[in-house]
């Protein structure tokens, strides 16, 4: 099976940054203690700009978020998936966007032939376990120092038909 680690795609150059955030989330990680008890079901966070904002499908600078579009594709194949929802609304402009953090399960996956960088504490080159990996079909890589987050070749084949061009997807090594 084929796995890719799906991101935003960086080509667009003025995606939102949520000035508040910190409001809600202190830390990304807390998304995952108790599936994220400790965050709102729904939180309102505001970005601040004079320029029109690309809300784009995957939005990954300050904290993994998914247009309803992806979600929708998500649930087909992690209908048990849970999410907190972040509206997101510049009030300068009166634009207004929906967006889901999901609380992706987390699996220690790293294969021993990943490269690491000289502090040993983020993986440069990720090689994901097949054993520990199952037939997961969306997940985020456990302890790789940095965030991960990997979709099988169906669901990202899922997203593509339905239109969802705006994401970065690279290829994984599986072993």
């Amino acid at each position: 099976m084929e796995y890719l680690r799906l991101m935003q795609d960086r080509r667009h150059l003025h995606t939102p940054y949520i000035h508040t955030l910190r409001d809600v989330v202190r830390k990304e990680e807390d998304l995952y203690i108790h599936d994220g008890a400790s965050i709102p079901d729904h939180s309102t966070v505001f970005v601040y700009t004079d320029q029109p904002s690309e809300f784009v499908s995957i939005l990954d600078e300050q904290i993994y978020l998914v247009s309803e579009s992806v979600k929708k594709v998500f649930s087909m194949y992690a209908p048990l998936l849970r999410y907190k929802q972040f509206f997101l609304f510049n009030n300068r402009r009166g634009e207004h966007h929906i967006y889901h953090a999901p609380i992706f399960r987390q699996l220690h996956c790293i294969a021993p032939e990943s490269r690491w960088n000289p502090f040993g504490n983020r993986v440069t080159h990720c090689v994901l376990d097949k054993e520990r990996i199952g037939n997961e079909p969306i997940f985020k890589v456990a302890g790789a120092g940095e965030r991960i987050v990997v979709i099988r070749l169906d669901v990202a084949e899922s997203l593509l038909r339905r239109g969802i061009i705006d994401l970065r997807l690279e290829e994984m090594e599986v072993r």
